[in-house]
């Protein structure tokens, strides 16, 4: 192994990396390349198997540090050296020793990113990619259907600060940001977002910068130019996880490529994990350490070596609370297409309401289900797609019952299902609503109800600054709502039930919407409004739910009806 090997960029910065090669060998080999923000030492042993495993198994591994960070020169700025950073440090592996002169990259989230920006830029030598819960798309990186990612910008930007302080020997900011990550996650909640810049201090001046800037902003245009990848042609392994916060950008990079490109060399893994580490919630086959690994191998090897292996599935996914299958695309063919209307007679709050899924629309008037919304006391974030601390924004499929007990959440339930129903694929809502509010958020969930409890397995939520609402207020007061939820994948057994959650916020994985129609990057909650929102329900209205399902009639279930 050698340590810290320096490599110069075409501006003359210093990058240093970490070479691992297993023994000596007169075969030249490929090289696999990390670049990360996260320091080269630490190599992303939580994700992956070690580099040297990767050495033990035919390659040479070049784990670099990025500009600005630990052992590499520079100033860091996410994102906008990657792509020409990238290409030079591409080009640089494949003329190390022993080097056949193909490179590929691994990694997961920036590591991944960067792997994007790098392949945008078409170096010679970068012949195959496996970029992880990560996507192309950097405007959601930070927001969705104009929602901001809270919880995510804010503990990232901790743990980059933390990593900035520690590089800049400021050791009593590294000790300060250490308590502020470890204690309560009340931190998050003292003020906006934008009074968040403050709290996490000197060394995240980029922070300011995202939650400054609209979801328009020109800085995520230039971000989204630098990662098109319409012009490569680059075999890739797409990797993701059904609770990733990046899941729908991952899979919208997944279906370009396929379009754009070869689509024999595109493979995609979705596996049931949150962002990081890969998890085993489902059971031990769920657990990506080791699987991906190997999968990387054989891919690599495909790409990257004289030896042909067999060719991997085009898809491989797992169905939660079932197991993995593999399609030749995603989503994979339905059978059909499913349409759940929303039906109450009024009083939909909480799970002991009288909400329903019926596949039967309604044929009468049938009273609006109503809630008020308060921002000073938000509906809590319980499970689902986010990052980077669980203590702060808990992620995953988790227990719905603390949230199906509150009077602002509205619910909508099945009866149990006849026959086993398999779900895959992209879920929309849309919905009738009225409201006195001047903005509002309307945020969506998808939940498996079983004898254990009711479990989140997908959501969505779409946020109105007060000239959207108005366009969207037809003459009568309504506002159609559609709101896209993730896709997912879900085994629903014979006698469990489906179930929707509608309210307008889960915090702090979004910031909240103070209803005022003022920002809510510099509103304190405490100076929200009230507000009345009522969902319909009629024929002239009809609030429906619709998704790709396959009911497989004859089976049984095995854990009997709730």
């Amino acid at each position: 192994m050698d340590y810290d090997v320096e490599m110069a960029t075409r501006d003359g910065t210093v990058l240093r990396a970490d070479v691992y090669r297993a023994t000596a060998s007169d075969q030249p080999r490929p090289v696999l390349l990390v670049r990360t923000p996260y320091d080269k030492t630490h190599a992303h042993m939580a994700t992956y198997l070690h580099p040297t495993w990767y050495a033990r198994h035919g390659f040479i591994v070049v784990v670099q540090d990025v500009r600005g960070r630990f052992a590499s020169q520079g100033s860091f700025d996410p994102f906008l050296n990657e792509g020409t950073d990238g290409f030079d440090a591409v080009e640089w592996a494949a003329t190390l020793e022993g080097s056949n002169g193909r490179v590929g990259m691994y990694g997961a989230s920036y590591v991944g990113a960067v792997q994007l920006l790098a392949a945008a830029k078409n170096p010679p030598h970068l012949r195959a990619i496996a970029p992880a819960v990560t996507n192309a798309d950097f405007r959601s990186w930070m927001y969705e259907a104009g929602a901001l990612n809270l919880g995510f910008a804010a503990t990232w930007s901790l743990f980059l600060a933390h990593n900035g302080a520690n590089r800049q020997r400021d050791s009593a900011e590294a000790r300060r940001l250490v308590r502020l990550a470890v204690s309560s996650p009340d931190w998050l909640m003292h003020g906006p977002p934008s009074e968040l810049a403050e709290i996490l201090g000197p060394h995240t001046s980029f922070f300011k910068e995202w939650i400054n800037e609209s979801e328009q902003d020109p800085i995520w245009d230039r971000l989204d130019g630098e990662s098109d990848l319409t012009t490569t042609r680059i075999p890739t392994l797409h990797i993701t996880g059904w609770f990733d916060i990046f899941l729908s950008g991952a899979l919208r990079t997944y279906r370009d490529s396929s379009r754009d490109h070869d689509a024999s060399s595109q493979h995609l893994v979705i596996g049931p994990w949150a962002h990081y580490p890969w998890g085993d919630q489902f059971g031990p086959d769920a657990n990506g350490t080791g699987r991906i690994d190997r999968m990387q191998i054989d891919f690599f090897r495909r790409y990257l070596s004289d030896g042909v292996t067999d060719q991997p599935s085009s898809v491989d996914y797992y169905v939660l609370f079932e197991g993995w299958r593999e399609s030749d695309s995603w989503p994979p063919e339905p059978s059909r297409t499913a349409r759940l209307f929303l039906r109450s007679q009024g009083s939909a709050n909480t799970r002991w309401g009288d909400g329903q899924l019926d596949p039967t629309p309604p044929v009468g008037a049938e009273p609006c289900d109503v809630y008020q919304y308060y921002p000073p006391a938000p509906v809590p974030a319980v499970g689902g797609n986010s990052c980077c601390d669980p203590g702060i924004v808990p992620m995953g499929c988790l227990n719905q019952s603390s949230v199906e007990q509150l009077p602002d959440v509205l619910i909508y339930t099945t009866e149990p299902v006849s026959c086993d129903m398999t779900v895959a694929g992209p879920i929309d809502l849309q919905v009738y609503v009225v409201t006195d509010a001047e903005s509002a958020d309307y945020f969506a969930r998808l939940c498996v109800v079983n004898e254990e409890g009711s479990w989140n397995v997908t959501e969505g939520i779409r946020r109105f600054d007060p000239q959207e609402l108005q366009e969207a207020r037809a003459s009568d007061g309504t506002i159609a709502v559609h709101i896209t939820l993730r896709d997912t994948a879900v085994l629903v057994r014979r006698g469990e039930r489906l179930r929707l959650q509608i309210t307008s916020g889960s915090f702090p994985m979004f910031d909240v919407n103070p209803q005022t129609g003022e920002s809510s990057l510099t509103t304190p909650r405490w100076e929200g409004r009230g507000a009345l929102h009522a969902v319909l329900h009629e024929p002239t209205h009809p609030s429906v739910l619709r998704f790709r399902e396959a009911c497989e009639t004859g089976t049984e279930s095995d854990r009997g009806e709730p």
